[in-house]
């Protein structure tokens, strides 16, 4: 089943574009809204599993306010269409917790990437909520400070976990008025709220914390809680006292602290390396088109010139001839250009297929003899085959750049256990391992991407002996 998508952008254009890019990479489009409403009417009538929105939209709307909507009412995860930068903007769509960014005008292979990371994350997101609930629940069972009352509202049951809470016995504890013993104020307005215990036993119903509380002890401590008070029925469905759960809960605001730390700091290594790959990338293609393509059309300028200055015939049909091949040879060197940022093969045909392609072409123009083997007959999934294409691509460019290798031998597996191995051997002059780190080589672009796929990568080479490659994960989860 596709991944269905809902676009909230008041530029139809641009949704257009979005809605054509998306439906290439294989996702459904339920709809596209251009303000607040429309976007509501969708999310209501189609249950989206994600959302692209623009930070603004029309009729005044705040896309980031509406974001907040999405996120914290319908759980919907949301990336940001932006074509605002500025820090201010990115502060203040941060503070809901949005899953990215994507930066107009797109880029197809970047709104892959964002999508896939935002539908991973929050599959975990959802699955940790639920570990959570469940372990939350469980100690708020069972390892939580719990005091009863009779019906005089005079305390009768006092656990140990109580005992540690308040630092007294049950012993001092049992008869005593709750109201002297403790007290549960606001933390907002600091002022006290009448005692759950009391409040359940009189009212007969529950009495639960539905804000951020704290508990005044007789230490005079006073640690956040959270709490839920119930009466205690007997069989005859008569009231005969009340029972509190009270949870210190300091330690969950420390983790809390410390999640949203680590968060932030995922969020800006994340964005570190995803601009770190886009310029790695920008760069690739600049001196592919400054040293190839560039070149070449200046040779056929040179020689087109030369047409026009010369009164010969033979001499301008010569130049004539020669500007031809140069045009044959830059529209050629424009495809491989093209086919080595977006091959549309992969889409249409699969990894392997794709690749053999690649090979044919490198063994052609690089005369580089490679040997490919593989056990692979169908189809992975699309984020694998994409992810171990570019892998073999940045491997490739690092044997060609630094290796003076003649030879490549590469394996592509796929063990009965779904673990996706990539075996490459190239008999170049390898280099020091030890010195890896401070070389080029494109390995950190190897590493952010196998990164996507909890994947491992590993390289062994020395010098005069070549390199080995090894690119390893398990794909059942994809």
């Amino acid at each position: 089943m596709k991944t269905q998508i809902l676009i909230v952008e008041d530029e139809l254009i641009v949704a257009k574009d979005l809605q054509l890019r998306l439906e290439l990479l294989e996702y459904e489009v339920i709809g596209m809204a251009v303000n607040k409403q429309e976007a509501l009417d969708l999310l209501r009538h189609h249950s989206p599993q994600l959302a692209l929105m623009d930070v603004m939209l029309k009729d005044g709307d705040d896309g980031i306010a509406l974001a907040n909507i999405f996120r914290k009412e319908y759980n919907i995860p949301v990336i940001f269409l932006t074509a605002y930068s500025d820090n201010a903007t990115l502060q203040r769509a941060k503070l809901i917790e949005p899953f990215g960014y994507l930066v107009k005008p797109f880029e197809e292979r970047e709104i892959h990437a964002v999508i896939e990371m935002t539908l991973y994350k929050h599959e975990m997101e959802l699955k940790l909520m639920r570990s959570e609930q469940w372990l939350s629940s469980m100690m708020q069972s069972l390892g939580d400070a719990a005091i009863a009352v009779d019906n005089q509202g005079n305390i009768n049951f006092f656990n140990i976990r109580a005992e540690m809470l308040f630092g007294i016995s049950s012993t001092q504890a049992m008869g005593a008025d709750p109201a002297i013993l403790f007290s549960i104020i606001s933390e907002e307005t600091r002022q006290p709220i009448r005692n759950p215990l009391i409040q359940s036993l009189i009212l007969n119903c529950k009495v639960e914390s539905y804000k951020d509380f704290r508990i005044r002890l007789p230490n005079k401590t006073e640690p956040p809680i959270e709490f839920v008070a119930s009466p205690i029925i007997d069989e005859k469905n008569n009231c005969i006292g009340s029972v509190l759960i009270l949870k210190d809960i300091t330690a969950k605001r420390i983790e809390q602290s410390e999640k949203q730390r680590q968060r932030e700091e995922a969020e800006r290594n994340l964005m570190s390396t995803i601009v770190e790959t886009q310029e790695n990338e920008r760069r690739r293609i600049a001196e592919d088109l400054h040293d190839g393509l560039g070149q070449i059309l200046y040779a056929a300028k040179l020689n087109l010139n030369t047409i026009e200055n010369t009164e010969i015939a033979e001499q301008k049909q010569y130049n004539f001839e020669i500007a031809k091949t140069l045009i044959d040879q830059a529209i050629e060197e424009a495809r491989n250009i093209s086919h080595n940022l977006m091959p549309g093969a992969l889409y249409d045909f699969g990894l392997i297929s794709t690749l053999e392609s690649y090979f044919e072409r490198l063994e052609a123009s690089k005369k580089l003899s490679i040997h490919f083997h593989t056990n692979i007959d169908s189809r992975l999934p699309l984020k694998v085959e994409f992810t171990f294409y570019r892998i073999i691509q940045e491997i490739f460019v690092n044997i060609i750049k630094h290796s003076d290798a003649t030879e490549v031998n590469i394996q592509l597996l796929l063990r009965e256990n779904d673990n996706l191995v990539l075996l490459v051997e190239d008999n170049g002059k390898g280099f020091d391992t030890s010195d890896v780190k401070n070389k080029g080589f494109g390995l950190k672009n190897i590493e952010s991407r196998i990164k996507t796929l909890n994947g491992q990568f590993n390289i062994d080479s020395a010098a005069n002996h070549g390199t080995t490659v090894i690119v390893e994960t398990h794909i059942d989860k994809f």
